[in-house]
């Protein structure tokens, strides 16, 4: 059977694949921002009230059928629940990419050692590609507009200690 060497949509690619310390070069540490856990919720489009009695299919994101009232107009929106945390997204300076990129870890992450513009380290950093391609209708004309990139994922962080420079003779 044969294989397509070719990666997928959605595919994973670890430090076996690619040489993260080259591509990204020194990391450092600028900021961090917490991701809070998101429930769906069903709003009446006219009036923007939540209607609770509303239930949403967590598998397909839709609303299911028979919990809308007969005559309004609903949709699913996306909100964070209040006081919970399922991981940061730090904010790092690439100097192999010349910018700044956002790593996602997990919760559990111990972030207080961390210290402005200084060199951290990662561990069991993970890509994931992504694409996404969105049709748009202008009057007789049908457009198509493809956006796509990498989530860059770790275990974990830590600051990197200062190599101890070697005493110079005189």
């Amino acid at each position: 059977m044969p294989t397509n060497p070719l990666k997928t949509n959605q595919d994973l690619f670890t430090d076996s694949e690619i040489d993260f310390s080259k591509t990204l070069g020194k990391l450092l540490y600028l900021d961090v921002r917490e991701v809070p856990d998101y429930q769906n919720i069903v709003i009446n489009s006219e009036t923007g009230e939540v209607l609770s009695s509303a239930l949403v299919d967590d598998n397909t994101g839709r609303i299911i059928e028979g919990s809308v009232p007969e005559n309004v107009q609903a949709e699913v929106r996306s909100r964070p629940i209040e006081g919970t945390l399922v991981a940061y997204d730090l904010i790092l300076e690439a100097e192999g990419f010349g910018s700044q990129v956002e790593i996602t870890v997990p919760a559990t992450s111990k972030l207080d050692t961390l210290v402005y513009n200084k060199e951290v380290k990662l561990t069991g950093l993970t890509a994931r590609h992504w694409s996404r391609t969105t049709r748009q209708n202008n009057g007789a004309r049908v457009t198509f507009s493809h956006t796509q990139g990498f989530k860059l994922r770790a275990e974990g962080i830590q600051e990197t200690k200062p190599n101890a420079k070697a005493p110079t003779e005189k």
